[in-house]
């Protein structure tokens, strides 16, 4: 099946010496878009990355093979299979493989999906090569995904009923016009109670609330909604 692999040269002519970082560390980059997945793959070439890309989901589901070692990035959205589903069957096959996921603002709802299957980073575009890379360091090294979950659930805690409601429907990829409309407030006043829910949480960004916000469970955020303050749910081991 088809499958692209890229050789980056160096202004000089040889091929670019890998990082000792990221030396022998591979990364399969999933992506309809060719030119999306060209740009990425040099990026991370020239980062020192074995890099690897697919047209689709399929294409690398028949091509990967054991030993699995290295990386996925797949793009949320994709004719056929998209990542959600790609994620799914990476556990269904058990290919242990991390996955991050790419996405647009519109593509919420699919992202969520995502990270509750599994999905160890998500970045949206545009994305920079710096979160990028960031997201690989975390794939790689697996740093504790429970990792200050307390202190998410903290801040979610102070979230005051109404940011809590505009919270779901971020969450399910409303924009503020769509949530004035839900809840029955103007535009104006969605956008401040977006703007002091990222305050509050410090979230890095609508990827960053969507990972604190799976992390602590979102179906925790029902209860939220209901009383006003965010409870504590159980840590399953």
């Amino acid at each position: 099946m088809f499958t692209e692999k890229l050789a980056l040269a160096s202004p000089g002519g040889g091929v670019k010496a890998m990082q000792k970082e990221t030396a022998n560390r591979r990364v399969f980059v999933v992506d309809d878009e060719e030119g999306v997945r060209n740009a990425t793959a040099l990026l991370l070439q020239m980062e020192g990355y074995e890099v690897e890309i697919f047209p689709s989901a399929s294409a690398f589901l028949e091509s990967i093979s054991a030993p699995y070692d290295g990386c996925v990035i797949t793009d949320v959205r994709m004719p056929g299979m998209d990542g959600v589903e790609l994620i799914a069957q990476l556990h269904k096959k058990s290919i242990p493989l991390p996955a991050i996921v790419v996405t647009a603002y519109a593509d919420v709802p699919l992202a969520v999906q995502a990270m509750k299957l599994g999905a160890c980073d998500l970045l949206t575009k545009p994305f920079d090569l710096d979160a990028l890379l960031a997201a690989l360091d975390t794939a790689f090294n697996q740093k504790g995904s429970d990792e200050g979950l307390e202190t998410i659930r903290d801040r979610l805690s102070t979230l005051t009923h109404r940011e809590a409601e505009v919270l779901r429907e971020l969450l399910v990829g409303r924009s503020n016009k769509e949530i004035a409309h839900n809840l029955g407030i103007s535009a104006r006043t969605a956008e401040a109670h977006r703007a002091n829910i990222m305050a509050k949480t410090r979230a890095r960004g609508l990827a960053g609330l969507i990972k604190m916000a799976v992390a602590a469970d979102p179906a925790q955020l029902h209860g939220l909604v209901a009383t006003g303050k965010a409870p504590t749910p159980a840590i399953t081991k």
